[in-house]
Order: C-alpha cells, then structure tokens, then sequence
C-alpha cells in the first residue's frame, strides 16, 4: 500500500507476552528503505510549522528538524493517545516507528516517522493539562532508594511506568499513593499519572 508492504492476518495466535521492546536505532541521518518498520530514534528536534499539527482524522502529518539540518516527516495517527494534544514546543528528543507513504514510482519518497503514544515524546509537554495536573502532585523523596510516595487532593484513576526509551515497565489502576522501584536498578523513570481526564508525566531516579 503505497510502497509499504502490509500484511493483513485473518487469524492470531499469542505465543508469548511481556517481552522485553527492543531498543530504538538513533539516527541523525534521512530516512530511507532501510528504516521502515523499524523502532528508531531522532534527537534534538523541533517542528518547523505547529500550524501543521492540527489533529484532524485519520491523522496528519508534521515536519520537523534536526540540529544537522535533516528533516522529517512525522506522521501522527488519531488512533494513538497522541493525537488531539497541543504541538511539542521547542527542542525534544522523539521515538517512533519508520514508514513509507508513496503513491507513485520508483517508491524512494515518503518516508514517515510514526510514534506510538505520548511517552515518546520525550523532554517537553504534549498538553496544557499536563501542566496544571502536576501542580497538584507533590512526589518524594525524589531520588529514592526504593518506594516514591505522591501526595494529592485529586483522586489518581491510574499510574504508568516507563523507561526512558518509552518502554512500560508497570500500569496500577486506583493506585495507592505510593511506588515500589527497589526491584528496578538505579537510573531515572518516567512516571505518568492520569487523573480527571488529564495526565501529567515526570521523572523518578531510582539510587
């Protein structure tokens, strides 16, 4: 479909869950043939136009730049989490998945840049509402040798977290207002809280 190969199954068998998502490719060069399907990731970019990011179905697409001069065409689809957020502004780093959409011969253009949800945005705020959730809740001790506790007046419907690669790593539905990260090695964490319709992420650093 459009120079990219799709396979549409009829039928699925689950072999294994919970695996471990491999590690993206970090690239500052053009994407090419070689990308597609690939879980790859650009640093250090910013969108040329926010007037692009306009969150019309079935999804629409964003150029953005690199620090080297390289562009991209980053295509968000509306049925990801992403879709409908305010436009990334300033510098951030973006992971996603490469991909092609060319209608016409010899299928060397249309290279697109897909991310799969929020969470591979990373260094900046998708939403106003990310803003005002996180000021109210307080989060200590941060860093923490193993159980981080939050503080809140709002009810927390859920709790995500992830690595810094995006990868989910625990989901707590009505959580207690405290986490366990001692089994995790030390590093830092992505901790996403979602609360009356709005989310808000931070960073967590495991000692």
């Amino acid at each position: 479909f459009n120079c990219l190969t799709q396979i549409t199954p009829d039928t699925l068998w689950e072999v294994s869950q919970g695996n471990a998502l491999v590690d993206p490719l970090v690239i500052d060069v053009p994407l090419d043939e070689s990308h597609e399907s690939e879980l790859i990731r650009i640093n250090g970019v910013e969108i040329l136009d926010p007037s692009q990011w306009n969150n019309q179905t079935p999804g629409f697409n964003v150029v953005i730049e690199a620090g080297n001069g390289t562009t991209y065409e980053l295509r968000i689809d509306a049925d990801t989490d992403i879709f409908g957020s305010d436009p990334p502004e300033g510098v951030f780093d973006v992971i996603g998945i490469g991909g092609q959409f060319d209608n016409s011969g010899p299928c060397d253009q249309g290279y697109q840049f897909l991310p799969r949800y929020r969470e591979d945005f990373i260094g900046v705020v998708l939403d106003a509402d990310e803003v005002s959730l996180g000021q109210h809740i307080r989060l200590a001790p941060n860093p923490t040798d193993g159980f981080v506790n939050w503080s809140t007046e709002l009810t927390i419907d859920r709790v995500d977290l992830f690595d810094l690669l995006g990868r989910p790593l625990r989901s707590i539905d009505h959580p207690q207002p405290q986490l366990d990260l001692s089994e995790l090695p030390a590093g830092v964490y992505l901790l996403r809280f979602q609360a009356e319709g709005a989310s808000w992420t931070t960073q967590v650093i495991r000692r």
